[in-house]
C-alpha cells in the first residue's frame, strides 16, 4: 500500500532537515571508521584503488572481483539422502550458494568503502599509508 502525500511530505521535510544540519566527520575520525571497515572486510588497496581508476571516472568501471564460485554449477534437482550419506555434488551446492553469498557481501561492502572514500577524497595514502610506491 502506498503512502499518502502527507506522510512523503513529512518524511520529506524530515530529510531535509537532516540534509541542512548534515555535519560531516573530521579527516581524522572519517579515516579511522575506514580504517576499522577496510579491516573488517579484509580489502585490499588494488581492490579499494584499482591501478586504472581514476577520480573523474565513475566507480562502476573499476573491475569487478572475479566470481570462482561456478566451478562445477548447480545440479538441476536435489539428491536424496538415501544411504544416511550426503553426496558430494549436494556438498559442492551450499558451497556454491555461499560463496555466491559471500561475493554479494564483499561487492557491496567495496562499493560503500568506494563511496566513502569518494566523498572524504581519501587517496591510497590515507587509507594504507604503509604501502610504498
Amino acid at each position: 500500500m502506498s503512502k499518502m502525500l502527507t506522510e512523503l511530505m513529512a518524511e520529506r521535510d524530515a530529510l531535509n532537515e537532516r540534509i541542512a544540519n548534515f555535519k560531516p566527520l573530521t579527516h581524522s575520525l572519517a579515516v579511522k571508521k575506514l580504517h576499522t571497515y577496510v579491516a573488517k572486510y579484509t580489502m585490499t588497496a588494488e581492490e579499494l584503488f584499482p591501478t586504472h581508476y581514476q577520480a573523474d571516472t565513475d566507480y562502476e568501471t573499476a573491475p569487478e572481483m572475479p566470481p570462482d564460485f561456478w566451478e562445477e554449477g548447480i545440479p538441476e534437482f536435489e539428491y536424496e539422502d538415501t544411504f544416511g550419506y550426503t553426496l558430494i555434488a549436494v556438498l559442492k551446492a551450499q558451497r556454491n550458494e555461499l560463496n555466491a553469498e559471500i561475493h554479494a557481501i564483499r561487492r557491496e561492502a567495496l562499493e560503500r568503502a568506494r563511496a566513502f572514500i569518494r566523498e572524504y577524497d581519501f587517496y591510497e595514502e590515507d587509507v594504507f599509508p604503509s604501502i610504498e610506491k
